[in-house]
């Protein structure tokens, strides 16, 4: 809708860390740490294998989760314009009943039971939108707690493969005032999540089974 912002953003669900844990080997629990060749002198900082992700750059090319972003807007618009038109069709009917008013076509007391009724129909509209806007926030915010769990279990499984110790976040905002480029693994982690080693073709396949059925349920609906 026109005035419902949509939350989806990675750099929302993410947060501030992507990702910080420790390899452990040993009974007391020793710390190991690995050097990543993956990622020329950018690995081992006190004892410990560092690499960040830019969060702004994951969003802009992480494929999956672009076209779902798309999908969340195209039916932000769908539902602004249904208000737009239900609004626009109310207000008419106002101009109407004001025009019938004036040139004096109908009674009073015909005039009052309309009113009563455009009044009706306009709690109405408004309780829909609050209802559809509601709807749509929640759908995002579910999106985004699966998708975040996802991510978080594949970069689980990446930094262990990797050798990382820590994979932290950076975004052009955050408080980080330097980020060596050596440390940055951000277009490695795209290649993976866009090449299928990802949640997102499994996510896809979840998304377009409940589009299909919430397709399905509103056709019955209607009927």
């Amino acid at each position: 809708m026109k005035n419902l912002s949509t939350i989806l953003s990675i750099l929302a669900f993410i947060g501030v860390c992507i990702l910080g844990f420790f390899h452990l080997k040993g009974g007391k629990g020793a710390r190991k740490a690995r050097v990543v060749s993956a990622t020329p002198d950018a690995v081992k900082r006190g004892g410990m294998s560092i690499a960040y992700v830019d969060l702004d750059t994951l969003e802009e090319n992480y494929t999956f989760f672009k076209k779902k972003k798309a999908e969340f807007d195209a039916q932000d618009k769908k539902l602004g314009n249904e208000i737009d038109r239900l609004g626009t069709a109310l207000q008419n009917e106002y101009i109407d009943l004001q025009k019938k008013a004036q040139a004096g076509t109908i009674t009073q007391e015909q005039g009052e039971a309309i009113a009563r009724k455009l009044q009706q129909r306009q709690q109405e509209l408004e309780i829909k939108k609050q209802n559809d806007g509601s709807q749509l926030i929640k759908e995002q915010e579910k999106f985004n707690k699966k998708l975040q769990e996802d991510i978080r279990g594949f970069l689980e499984e990446f930094a262990d493969e990797k050798g990382y110790d820590f994979v932290l976040a950076y975004t052009k905002t955050s408080t980080i005032l330097f980020a060596n480029p050596d440390l940055d693994i951000t277009q490695e982690v795209i290649d993976a999540l866009n090449s299928g080693k990802s949640y997102g073709k499994k996510n896809d396949k979840e998304s377009d089974e409940k589009t299909t059925t919430d397709t399905v349920t509103k056709k019955s609906e209607m009927k």
